[in-house]
């Protein structure tokens, strides 16, 4: 039997597959949990209902009235042998929005690494370089220093990486000046050719005077706009979704290793569990990713779930998993100060499967 339970109170829904061929069999194979399906009544009659999903047709029975021509949004809970689809509220009118904005994202932004590699070929230190053009270098080059990392600095960086600047706008409180969606916003109409011409006056000599001032000054406006994609990329993803008990927020935090600048990718999802006790159940995992030279890739699973603390660390190369393992009984005690239950720590080598940023539904379509 494939249950189908509406999320909306008072609309339970149950189909019994009564029917399957070839095609439908392997449709109910190929099917995930997590995964989104649309499908249509074709007909409705006698507690009897017939879909179609993606190509294939399946009849089924159910005992809540449906009508033809219905479209249901469907997400699959549990696959074969018992599969369980959940029907998904009709997506409101801006739903389309978040996609919208993250794809018009994808297409601007620009990697972090590409951003620091441009910026090391353009030569912006040379004296000759105009104010703007170093201004921006600056800016874009901006980084926390590896020894003053701690907790306080995180939160500080999350606060201003710019998820949050409309957010604050529209609430009618003023962003922090260092938010770096507004820095980089600033200088981006600096940048803009009308920017460049409103701004003429206030240029020295040898700015104006400099040959190649227009094509240094475009580059660095590609520039500006791909660490603004990405920043939308974030913001879209931390965007509502279907689940109104899970929230997502994703950032980078800029990072400095002796000349080695990184953009470590922190992603943040909580999650409000149904409660089974008197109090609410609220879990929080936090996904980190970062590659510096000496150490390869490495990424980092900490979860907190039921006030207990399990973090995973997961090495490219086998010196660091060792090095992560011989760190581990020392993180365990700084958590066991901190209060914090500890359940599991472990270092491995090898990447995981898992990233922590999968996109989010809707950016790729896809037929079931």
């Amino acid at each position: 039997m494939s249950e189908i339970s509406n999320i909306r109170p008072g609309l339970p829904l149950v189909v019994e597959r009564i029917r399957t061929t070839g095609d439908s069999a392997a449709l109910l194979a190929r099917l995930r949990p997590g995964q989104q399906v649309q499908a249509q009544v074709l007909e409705a009659r006698l507690g009897q209902v017939l879909l179609r999903i993606g190509g294939t047709t399946l009849t089924a029975q159910s005992s809540t009235p449906l009508a033809s021509g219905m479209r249901l949004r469907l997400r699959v809970e549990q696959g074969l042998p018992t599969p369980v689809l959940r029907i998904l509220p009709e997506a409101p009118q801006h739903a389309a929005a978040p996609i919208t904005l993250l794809r018009h994202a994808l297409a601007r932004q620009l990697p972090a690494t590409e951003v620091h590699q441009q910026l090391a070929r353009l030569a912006l230190d040379e004296a000759e370089a105009p104010t703007l053009a170093r201004t921006t270098a600056a800016t874009l080059k901006t980084g926390v220093s590896t020894d003053q990392l701690n907790a306080a600095t995180v939160r500080h960086q999350f606060e201003r990486s710019g998820l949050f600047l409309e957010a604050r706008l529209a609430a009618g409180t003023p962003p922090p000046a260092d938010d770096r969606k507004l820095m980089l916003l600033r200088l981006r109409q600096q940048l803009l050719p009308e920017g460049r011409i409103a701004s003429a006056v206030e240029r020295s000599a040898d700015d104006i005077r400099h040959p190649r001032t227009d094509q240094l000054l475009n580059r660095l406006l590609t520039l500006v706009e791909g660490e603004l994609g990405r920043i939308q990329q974030h913001q879209a993803r931390a965007l509502p979704g279907d689940d109104p008990n899970r929230q997502v927020w994703q950032f980078e935090l800029p990072l400095r290793q002796g000349t080695q600048h990184q953009e470590v990718t922190i992603h943040i999802e909580k999650d409000r569990k149904t409660p089974t006790e008197d109090r609410p159940s609220i879990n929080w995992r936090v996904d980190i990713h970062f590659d510096f030279g000496e150490l390869g890739k490495v990424s980092a699973r900490v979860s907190l779930c039921d006030g207990q603390v399990r973090c995973a660390f997961h090495s490219q190369r086998p010196a660091t998993a060792r090095r992560f393992e011989q760190a581990l009984s020392r993180l365990g005690s700084r958590l066991k100060d901190a209060g914090l239950e500890v359940a599991a720590l472990s270092s491995l080598e090898g990447m995981p499967s898992h990233s922590g940023t999968a996109p989010p539904a809707g950016l790729l379509d896809e037929q079931a």
